[in-house]
């Protein structure tokens, strides 16, 4: 669908294009003045007190409180907080513009987990960069980080922290970064393939034809994914960059699997013109 209209009841007019963001204290800012964000149907009155910015949309399809606003070919992501008859009021999940015209999507969230595996990060001898930037880049998926851990390389410790993600948490993505070398305690693979229901080579097939581009030593990087259950679970390389470069190769692909394995259906997770 696409965005029709703009009205902004602070300069009580309508706008080609707005920036929103949030503030310190959580709120929702509009050209950087505190404004609640509403999104409307066409006809809906422009009613309420204070500062308002109405989004006009041409159809709501299933959308449901939790559920994501994303702006196509931009950081915007709006979050659906409140539900209203035909009004959704949205909070600002990810900072950015919002413009006529623009397409935009309606997406169910994913529950995701990021498992980061280095022996120094989990004994805190290194800081762990690579699994906050994964955080960061699956939020763009319409993602809810709902667990982040260090385990050391240890293929017991890995085992026993994703087979609790994915039966008794359900998680719906989990993404792992480091442990896909060659060194002897890089074993994150062979950990994943015990537990997996299913493999999926063409993931690590695509990160490492991509990457090779940037440095050969990419084909060196045995990252994999598979299944377990309801859950997709990615491996990733443990440094920031390459952990960043592989996700963004892969990720125009990411959800769609994860709707196929949940069994999601409808339209949600797709665009509508």
């Amino acid at each position: 669908m696409r965005i029709l209209s703009l009205f902004d009841l602070t300069q009580e007019r309508e706008v080609y294009i707005s920036y929103v963001s949030k503030d310190s204290q959580d709120r929702e800012l509009v050209n950087g003045i505190p404004t609640r964000i509403l999104a409307v149907p066409p006809g809906e009155d422009k009613l309420g007190s204070g500062n308002v910015l109405y989004i006009t949309l041409p159809q709501i399809l299933d959308a449901k409180e939790g559920y994501f606003l994303c702006l196509e070919d931009d950081d915007t992501i709006l979050k659906i907080q409140d539900i209203k008859g035909a009004i959704l009021e949205l909070s600002v999940e990810k900072a950015g513009f919002i413009e006529v015209s623009k397409q935009l999507s309606i997406l169910r969230p994913m529950s995701v987990g990021i498992l980061t595996v280095s022996d120094k990060g989990s004994r805190g001898d290194r800081i762990d960069t690579a699994g906050p930037a994964l955080a960061e880049e699956a939020i763009f998926l319409g993602s809810e980080i709902i667990v982040q851990k260090i385990v050391p390389d240890e293929e017991k410790e890995i085992i026993s922290t994703l087979t609790e993600w994915t039966d008794s948490l359900n998680m719906n993505l989990i993404l792992l970064t480091g442990g896909t070398g060659l060194s002897p305690r890089d074993i994150t693979p062979e950990a994943l393939k015990t537990l997996a229901h299913k493999e999926v080579p063409g993931f690590g097939e695509k990160m490492r034809m991509q990457t090779s581009t940037i440095t050969e030593r990419a084909i060196l990087s045995r990252s994999i994914a598979v299944t377990r259950g309801e859950t997709l679970l990615i491996a990733l390389p443990g440094s920031h960059k390459g952990a960043v470069e592989c996700f963004q190769a892969i990720a125009p692909v990411v959800r769609h699997a994860v709707e196929i394995i949940c069994g999601w259906s409808g339209p949600c997770g797709s665009s509508h013109s």
